[in-house]
């Protein structure tokens, strides 16, 4: 019975390899900041995105910062990469994500400029 029990464990083990990895933790989050009228707030509901919230006119629009590519092969939570920084310099707003990336938008056109990293973002 006990070897029953144990080719069973076993079993199990081999076939759900996914028990025994990590899953990543919540990303953090980002306190939105206002230039004018708009608010920029990076929601986790869309990675890579940012909301832009007219206060005034109460109107939402979306502008995404950069694409995440997503290996099928491989899980999708490790390989997300969320905006983890937003912050109003010299009445831009420049973003950040976990991996490195900076990146600056123009609140007037909505042109995204790469500061560092890449626009398009594998694994």
């Amino acid at each position: 019975m006990n070897k029953l029990i144990l080719l069973f464990a076993a079993t199990l083990l081999a076939f759900t390899p996914s028990l025994l990895q990590a899953k990543r933790s919540a990303p953090k989050d980002v306190a939105p900041v206002k230039i004018g009228d708009i608010e920029y707030s990076a929601p986790h509901s869309r990675m890579a995105c940012i909301e832009i919230h007219d206060t005034k006119a109460d109107t939402i629009a979306w502008r995404q910062i950069y694409i995440v590519v997503v290996e099928r092969s491989l899980e999708k939570d490790v390989q997300d990469c969320f905006i983890n920084s937003l912050e109003v310099k010299d009445g831009a707003l420049l973003i950040k994500n976990e991996r490195g990336g900076e990146f600056k938008l123009d609140p007037t056109t909505l042109n995204v400029q790469v500061l560092k990293g890449a626009l398009i973002i594998n694994k």
